[in-house]
């Protein structure tokens, strides 16, 4: 599952049974419930570890940490062994404000639940390849107590559908994501494509020698939330700094297609496939370089489409697209839709197979 919801769910629902026991643990008990507390700490912080930070794994975060502080003494009296005695009003209220707000935390995210997909699902396999280095002087697989400066994405048909790494003569598809997106907001429709017989990159990049905000936003943990931020703060300031994003993802598009080259083959033909923030960027490497790209497209052109820059986060991520103003999604037609325009546009010559599988998809 590629998503951060039952990980926030499992964490709310912990702080409900933390608070909750001011009603039923009867005094005279050691108070065990009380580890919950730092449990939720830890689990919030792997939650933004593992799936980056958004507006409810912050909450949820703050929540837990209030929650610790709340217990403290609470945990002292259970490291010691000691039984509890009674419950102070500061701590009933403490308590009570921390159930309201997990409570209502976990409506608002139970109602913006994702669509969940799975790869199987469209009969593809997906992979993620770790990577340390910099665009200065290249990338290569990180080992495993290394700190990753990349990641990379790959969704691939299953072994006994054609794909472009094992010398069929599909293209691969690259996607460079837009950063009010990361990869994670994209794979529906790189399961899609994959189902029809093309493999699918996509990475994304926390390199020093790049900087988006020249600030701590731009931990990888946190600089989509923040460049959401920044666009919901001032949509149009952040639109003028388009030259800006050009720069730094033709950096992205270089590493991407070096390391696509390397593991599929140096001949390679890639299609690439962009939103907003990269167009400009992804027009001109097309056109420096017509024998590596295969073409590409940028998914604002498609009127299916409807939110640009972001992936697809009516399906993945409905609150945000609420606080957007796009509105939710339960289901994955726009999705899609957005991939049958797609292949329509991908080489003829190369795609009447794809064209027969999506067929079969339908």
């Amino acid at each position: 599952m590629n998503s951060s919801f039952l990980g926030e769910v499992l964490i709310l629902v912990l702080l409900v049974i933390n608070s909750c026991r001011i009603f039923f643990l009867k005094y005279g008990k050691i108070d065990a419930l009380t580890v919950l507390a730092p449990v939720c700490v830890v689990l919030s912080v792997l939650q933004i570890i593992a799936w980056n930070a958004d507006f409810f794994s912050i909450l949820i975060f703050a929540v837990s940490a209030a929650a610790f502080f709340i217990n403290f003494r609470a945990l002292l009296r259970f490291a010691s062994g000691l039984y509890v005695d009674h419950y102070s009003i500061a701590f009933k209220t403490g308590a009570a404000l921390i159930l309201f707000v997990s409570a209502v935390s976990l409506g608002i995210l139970l109602y913006f639940r994702p669509v969940i997909v799975q790869p199987s699902d469209y009969k593809a396999v997906q992979s993620k390849v770790r990577l340390v280095g910099s665009f200065a002087g290249g990338f290569h697989t990180a080992s495993a107590f290394e700190s990753a400066d990349g990641i990379v994405t790959v969704c691939a048909p299953v072994p006994e559908q054609p794909s472009a790494g094992s010398g069929a003569e599909l293209p691969c598809v690259l996607i460079i994501p837009d950063k009010r997106a990361d990869t994670n907001f994209y794979l529906p429709y790189m399961y899609m494509l994959s189902k029809c017989g093309f493999t699918v990159y996509s990475g994304d990049f926390s390199a020093r020698d790049v900087k988006w905000f020249h600030s701590a936003a731009d931990v990888c943990f946190f600089r989509r939330f923040f460049s959401v931020c920044a666009y919901l703060k001032n949509p149009h300031q952040y639109e003028a700094e388009k030259e800006f994003y050009t720069f730094n993802i033709s950096k992205e598009i270089d590493a991407m297609v070096n390391f696509i080259r390397r593991n599929a083959s140096e001949n390679q033909k890639i299609f690439i496939v962009c939103d907003w923030m990269a167009d400009t960027a992804v027009s001109d490497y097309v056109k420096l370089h017509p024998d590596v790209a295969d073409g590409f497209l940028n998914l604002c052109d498609f009127e299916e489409y409807v939110t640009p820059g972001f992936g697809f986060v009516r399906q993945l991520e409905p609150f945000t697209a609420f606080r957007l103003g796009f509105g939710k999604s339960n289901d994955l037609k726009e999705i899609q839709l957005v991939a049958d325009r797609t292949l329509s546009l991908l080489p003829q010559e190369k795609n009447s197979q794809a064209e027969e599988q999506s067929n079969d998809a339908e």
